[in-house]
Formats: structure tokens, sequence, C-alpha cells
């Protein structure tokens, strides 16, 4: 399955709105526009990581696997040379993009989606096996449907006769659980971006000669008799 970008944050406009004063003062130079970019940049990244992070750690992520979590980790990105147009995102598994906006799923090549039951997971929330299918080799595995309810599941049955259900089959899943997993992760960090930004707005009015720009103005405006 291709990657893509799963979630994206643009802080470009709030940014230039806060450092706006400064691009306009004199004495502000253009490295420093470079410099804060590059310092918010920085804090978008972690920013972002710190999301990822946060999603799997209070349990509100979606995929628990370490795999899905490396691959999130390792697509965090972030662009803009200069503080205009600064932007985020991750890059990782399409499903993820399903689980974060909300998606309704049908079968593609199948006949039902075959959704997971407990007993078909390790501990960490992966398949023991790759897929529904990968079961069918295993001896005491069929389809059985409830005569109650009239519902199917793929189903194991061992020597005792005790029966074991592993995926339930249904037409269609509404992915709405976990809906907005990461905006709302994201929500919790993206105040380190504001501290960053302020650091570094700090330290470039610190490299201002404001008395030598004040005797610029007075001299420009002429003296008053």
């Amino acid at each position: 399955m291709a990657d893509k970008r799963v979630f994206e944050v643009d802080i470009g406009d709030v940014v230039t709105g806060i450092y706006s004063p400064l691009l306009k003062a004199q004495g502000i130079s253009g490295r420093g526009n470079i410099r804060v970019a590059r310092i918010t940049r920085n804090a978008i990244r972690q920013a972002l990581t710190d999301t990822i992070i946060r999603a799997y750690r209070d349990g509100a992520a979606p995929i628990r696997t370490g795999r899905t979590r490396l691959k999130l980790l390792s697509g965090v990105r972030a662009q803009g040379s200069t503080i205009i147009g600064l932007k985020g995102w991750i890059v990782g598994p399409s499903y993820v993009e399903a689980h974060e906006e909300g998606a309704t799923i049908t079968p593609k090549r199948a006949k039902a989606l075959a959704i997971p039951l407990e007993p078909a997971l390790r501990a960490d929330g992966s398949s023991k096996l790759p897929g529904p299918n990968s079961w069918r080799n295993i001896v005491g595995t069929f389809i059985y449907k409830s005569r109650k309810t009239g519902q199917a599941y793929i189903a194991y049955k061992n020597a005792s006769g005790n029966l074991t259900l592993l995926y339930v089959l249904v037409d269609s899943a509404t992915l709405s659980k976990y809906k907005g997993f990461l905006s709302r992760s994201w929500d919790k960090e993206k105040n380190s971006i504001m501290i960053a930004i302020g650091n570094a707005m700090i330290f470039e009015m610190s490299q201002v000669d404001l008395l030598s720009l004040a005797r610029v103005t007075y001299r420009g405006r002429g003296r008053r008799r």
C-alpha cells in the first residue's frame, strides 16, 4: 500500500502575523528571517514527532503496531526557507489517513470485509497471521454463521469442539472511532512552536541597535523648532 501525506499543518499565516512587526522593523536582516524560519521548521518537526508519540502513548492511535509507528515517525517533514509558507506534514500508509479523516470502506476483491477480533491479534494489536486468507490453511478454520443473528465469521474449532471467532465478516465498515486522533494530539503539542518562535524573536530583537535606529528616525523627520 503506497504511502501518502496522512496529516498536514500550515502555520505560515499564523507565524507571519506574529512576526510581521519584526519583518517591517528597520535593522532586522534577511538573515534574521531565515534564522527564525529554520528554528520554526525544526520546531514543527519536533511537534509532529511528539504528536505521533503522544497518540501512541495515550492509546489514541488505531494501528498500534510498531511498524506503523516507525513509518509515521520517519515520515515527519517540514519545509519553508522563510517565514511565509512554513508547512509540515506526516507521510504514512494511506489507511492511517482513513482513520484520521474517517471513512466508509467496502470490499474491493472479496465478498466481505474481514474485521479482526481479539483472538486473531497479538497483544500489540498486530495480526497473528498476515490476513484472513492465511487462516484457510489452518485445520479447523471455517466460515461460521450465527443462527441467532445471521452474522458471519471466520472461526476456528479445536479438537475439543470449542469455537473461537477470529474475524467478523461485514459488507462495509465506517472508520470513526479514532477520527482526528492525530489532530487531537497535535492540539496538545503545537504550543511548543509558539514558544520556539517567541525565543527566536527575542534573539533577533537583541541584535538590533535600537539607539542607532532612534537616531536615524529622528534625523529623518527633522528637528522641530
